[in-house]
C-alpha cells in the first residue's frame, strides 16, 4: 500500500491557518454571497475606542481589526477591505474574541500554561501529520510552504508560533483537556464514525469536457474518451502522462491527481460511485458527469489499521472543540458582557467556524 491529496486551491493555507489543535479560519461555506442583502451594523470608531468590556476586560477596535487579520491569514487587507469584513462579520468577530476573554481568565484562575515550543512543536506536527497522511515527501512540503507562504517551513512555523492567537488556542485546548478529560474520551465507535465518512481513495482522472458542446461535439468527445481509455488500459502506460496531455480537468498538472476524497460530498455522485468501486490501480471504464467523460484510475486506498491513529486523533479533536463550545456557553452565561451605546451586535453568530487542523480535500471534477 503506498503512501498518501491533492492540495486543493486552500487546502494547504486551511491547514496551516489551523495549524494547532483549534484555531479559526474564514469560512466560505457559511459567508453571504455578495448579493446577499447587508446586515445592519453598528458604527466602528478608532482604533482605541472600546468594542465591548468583557468582566471589566475591555477589547478595543484594534483587536478586531487584529482578528480579522489573524482569522483570514491575509497581512495584504487594504484598510477598506478589512474595515468591510470587521462590518459585514463584526458580531462573530466579537462572540469569538468575548470568548477569548473568558477561556483565557479562567485559564489564569487555573494555572494553565502554553510555551513558545509547545506552539511550534503543534505547528510542526499537524504540518508532519499533514504531509504524511497525504503522500507529502518533505521536500514537497517545504516547496508548497514556500510557494504558497513566500518563505521556508521553518521560517514559516516560528512566525505562526510567535503569533499570540495561536498560543491562546491551544492554551484553550489545554483548559478542556484539564476539565473535561471524561467528555473527550474516544471510543473504538468513535473512531469507526471517523472512517466510515474519512476520505478513503485517492484517484487520479482524465476529464473530456462536454459542457456546451452540441450532440454532434458529444459524440467526437466520446469517441475520443473511449480512444484514451484503451491507451491507458494498455500494459505499462503512463496514466498521468495520458492526463496530462488529454485532460480538460486542472488537475492534468498534476497527472490528473485528485487526491483523497470521501464517498459522499466531495465529488458528483456517479463519479464518486465509480470510483469507490475500483481497486486499487484499477482504471474505470468511461463515467459521463455533467462536466464530461471521465476515466478514473484509483491510486491509493486506505484501510481502518492503517488510519485509525489519525482517525482517532481527529476524533478527540471534535470532541474537544464540542465541549469548548458546550463551556464557552456557560462561560458567557456567568459573565458580564457591555457594549458601548451604538455598538450592540445586530446579527447572529455566522461565517467563522471551528476546523479540524487537518481537513479533508473538497475537490470536484471539472469544477474548479
Amino acid at each position: 500500500m503506498t503512501k498518501s491529496k491533492k492540495i486543493a486551491g486552500c487546502a494547504l493555507v486551511l491547514l496551516l491557518c489551523a495549524a494547532v489543535t483549534q484555531s479559526l479560519v474564514w469560512a466560505e461555506e457559511s459567508a453571504p454571497t455578495a448579493t446577499a442583502p447587508a446586515a445592519q451594523t453598528p458604527t466602528t470608531g478608532p482604533a482605541s475606542e472600546t468594542a465591548v468590556t468583557v468582566n471589566g476586560k475591555i477589547v478595543t477596535e484594534a483587536d478586531l481589526d487584529e482578528a480579522v487579520v489573524a482569522y483570514t491569514q491575509n497581512r495584504q487587507l487594504q484598510p477598506g477591505q478589512l474595515q468591510m469584513i470587521k462590518q459585514r462579520y463584526r458580531a462573530q468577530i466579537l462572540r469569538v474574541l468575548i470568548d477569548e476573554k473568558l477561556f483565557e481568565a479562567q485559564a489564569d484562575k487555573e494555572n494553565v500554561t502554553v510555551t513558545d515550543q509547545e506552539v511550534a512543536e503543534r505547528i510542526e506536527k499537524d504540518l508532519q501529520d499533514y504531509a504524511r497522511n497525504n503522500g507529502l515527501s518533505q521536500e514537497e512540503l517545504d516547496k508548497q510552504v514556500q510557494e504558497r507562504m513566500g518563505m521556508n517551513l521553518k521560517d514559516y512555523v516560528a512566525q505562526r508560533a510567535a503569533e499570540p492567537f495561536l498560543k491562546r488556542m491551544l492554551r484553550r485546548t489545554k483548559l478542556i483537556e484539564k476539565r473535561f478529560p471524561e467528555a473527550i474520551q474516544v471510543t473504538d465507535a468513535d473512531v469507526q464514525a471517523e472512517f466510515d465518512k474519512s476520505a478513503k481513495v485517492r484517484a487520479s482522472h482524465i476529464l473530456i469536457d462536454t459542457r456546451n458542446k452540441t450532440e454532434e461535439e458529444k459524440a467526437a468527445a466520446r469517441k475520443r474518451a473511449e480512444e484514451i481509455l484503451a491507451e491507458a488500459k494498455k500494459p505499462g502506460a503512463d496514466f498521468a502522462e495520458l492526463a496530462a496531455k488529454n485532460s480538460d480537468c486542472p488537475s492534468k498538472a498534476r497527472g490528473g491527481d485528485l487526491g483523497f476524497f470521501a464517498r459522499e460530498g466531495a465529488m458528483v455522485e456517479p463519479f464518486a460511485k465509480a470510483a469507490y468501486e475500483l481497486k486499487e490501480g484499477e482504471i474505470s471504464d468511461i463515467v459521463e458527469t455533467q462536466f464530461g467523460y471521465h476515466i478514473i484510475k484509483v491510486t491509493d486506498v486506505k484501510t481502518f489499521d492503517e488510519s485509525s491513529a489519525e482517525l482517532r486523533e481527529l476524533a478527540r479533536r471534535q470532541k474537544i472543540n464540542d465541549q469548548m463550545e458546550k463551556y464557552s456557553e456557560e462561560l458567557r452565561k456567568d459573565a458580564k458582557i457591555v457594549y458601548p451605546e451604538g455598538k450592540e451586535p445586530t446579527a447572529q453568530p455566522m461565517g467563522l467556524q471551528m476546523v479540524k487542523p487537518a481537513p479533508r480535500p473538497s475537490t470536484r471534477p471539472a469544477a474548479q
